[in-house]
């Protein structure tokens, strides 16, 4: 059970990061220039995301 918490507790950062990231158009801007345009940074935050978010979804049900 304790896993599911820090699950929950990574999932809620990401989210959050994630979120600001897409509100305030500066960092998004500036993220993407740190990796010379492509928005690496948005991408893998993205996919950790939605890893966790199924991680959630199905890993919760025993």
């Amino acid at each position: 059970m304790e896993t599911m918490k820090g699950t929950q507790l990574w999932a809620t950062i990401f989210l959050l990061v994630g979120g600001l990231v897409h509100l305030i158009p500066q960092v998004y801007s500036w993220l993407s220039g740190i990796t010379g345009g492509t928005p690496w940074i948005q991408i893998i935050v993205g996919a950790v995301s939605v890893i966790l978010a199924l991680m959630l979804f199905f890993g919760g049900k025993k």
